[in-house]
């Protein structure tokens, strides 16, 4: 009787192998030749300048004259009298104009 059941365990355990190994050479069958349409790019985009903007920020620390470079002050710390494309800031920032 153990020997039938050895054989019948044996037997049934070939069998769940087999079925087993079956399934799993399904699951890595190879997918399809064809492949997807998706192709990713690389696209060249233009260029892009953006002008700085530097404040000019009016001391007046050494005297009224407007055209007196050291009464000026950029945000980079340069002292230039501001052009006509400047962007001018009186008082703000912890800077008190002088009268």
């Amino acid at each position: 009787m153990l020997r039938t059941i050895e054989r019948t365990l044996s037997s049934t355990l070939a069998f769940a192998r087999k079925r087993l190994w079956n399934l799993l050479e399904q699951s890595e069958a190879p997918r399809s030749s064809r492949r997807s349409g998706f192709r990713p790019r690389l696209e060249v985009l233009e260029d892009r300048i953006v002008p700085t903007t530097y404040l000019d920020y009016w001391y007046g620390t050494t005297s009224t004259d407007w055209s007196t470079a050291s009464n000026w002050k950029t945000d980079g710390g340069v002292q230039k009298v501001p052009d006509v494309n400047a962007t001018v800031v009186f008082g703000g920032f912890g800077i008190t104009p002088k009268p």
